[in-house]
């Protein structure tokens, strides 16, 4: 049986938390952005949805969570920002079935406060449908 290290132990292991790349991963505090939206009537394919508020120059995206009540069948979605559509996610088929949370890897992207700080949906394949539920978003990020 082996003994390894994750890429941030091993940074610390060689030489303490100034070697650490992103010191918000190591005791950095987690935040959470959340928003919703309800599909009322129908949203054409290629719509964009501008979810939550802006995020924090310095903030460490860890992980992007989405979750619809009702399927989204046929439907896809891009995940990024103004600067980039895909930034965290391109044409993810995750929603098209009821009670769906997807989780999205934020690749711990620092946010630089240039074109991305508000998080965007883009919609596609089709158009997206009525729900009771909606669409639900958490956005989880570090600080240092």
């Amino acid at each position: 049986m082996a003994t390894v290290k994750g890429v941030v132990a091993t940074a610390i292991a060689a030489g303490g938390l100034s070697n650490a790349f992103l010191q918000g991963l190591v005791d950095g505090r987690v935040k959470c952005m959340l928003d919703s939206y309800v599909v009322l009537g129908t949203e054409a394919a290629a719509s964009t949805i501008t979810l939550g508020g802006n995020l924090p120059v310095g903030a460490n995206v860890i992980a992007i969570l989405l979750s619809v009540e009702d399927a989204q069948a046929s439907a896809t979605f891009s995940v990024g920002d103004a600067g980039s559509a895909t930034r965290y996610a391109s044409a993810h088929t995750g929603l098209q079935t009821a009670d769906t949370a997807v989780i999205i890897r934020g690749t711990n992207r620092v946010i630089t406060g240039t074109d991305d700080q508000q998080i965007v949906l883009t919609t596609g394949g089709a158009t997206l449908t009525a729900s009771s539920g909606g669409l639900k978003i958490a956005v989880l990020y570090s600080m240092d």
